[in-house]
């Protein structure tokens, strides 16, 4: 894993069998596979000995056009109720912040997810998911995707990245920009508050392990 992108506060997710990275082709794992019921999944973790410990696992997922993402709360047993929401990092959505999805890509956003762990949960591969959401998005335009979670993305960096096809034959190809480009400094500027924390997150983890899984693949001498 890349020096620097796994913290301390991330070690109990991995502990309890999460993976930080999916489809990595780094890894030779390109695409991610969906489950049984056509999903990539994403769980929201809010771990329950650390009020600002809250995570997207995977950080990173790597797709094929077309896949579907969903993103639930986990009873994995280490979560705590939490509301979450997986939302594009885009000016429309995000104030002041600057696109961080491809161009051609569509946004997506879905409204707060309540997270309620006295309500009965529904079975999902290995994993149990809460049943208010899940949330799904189908990603059909190549390209990396940021996203955050609106309530948490100040506290701890709650955020993630999706990156939509085979962008390292090239790696600075469509879809490559803006988000691994783009100048991040009108997030400050912006949102003084939260924004030095996302700032940091994406710059010093997610574009760190989007570069890094993405090393060794197709053109890369990875497969």
């Amino acid at each position: 894993m890349t020096e620097g992108s796994i913290g301390a506060n991330m070690q109990p997710m991995m502990q309890m069998g999460f993976e930080a990275m999916v489809g990595s082709p780094a890894m030779d794992e390109y695409p991610a596979e969906p489950n049984d019921e056509g999903f990539v999944d994403v769980a929201m973790i809010a771990y329950d000995d650390d009020t600002n410990n809250y995570h997207f696992m995977p950080h990173v997922v790597w797709v094929e056009p077309g896949t579907t993402v969903r993103w639930a709360h986990t009873a994995k047993g280490i979560s705590e109720r939490r509301t979450h929401s997986a939302t594009a990092i885009t000016p429309d959505l995000m104030a002041g912040y600057p696109r961080l999805i491809p161009e051609n890509g569509a946004s997506f956003d879905s409204g707060l997810l309540p997270g309620s762990h006295d309500s009965e949960f529904d079975a999902v591969g290995e994993t149990e998911l809460i049943r208010y959401g899940p949330y799904t998005h189908t990603f059909e335009e190549k390209g990396v995707y940021f996203y955050l979670c609106q309530p948490h993305y100040g506290v701890s960096g709650m955020a993630g990245a999706v990156v939509v096809g085979e962008l390292w034959e090239e790696n600075q190809g469509e879809g490559w920009s803006p988000g691994m480009t783009a100048d991040l400094s009108p997030i400050v500027e912006a949102d003084p508050v939260n924004g030095p924390v996302i700032k940091e997150k994406i710059e010093g983890d997610l574009r760190t392990m989007v570069r890094h899984g993405e090393e060794g693949g197709e053109g890369g001498g990875g497969h």
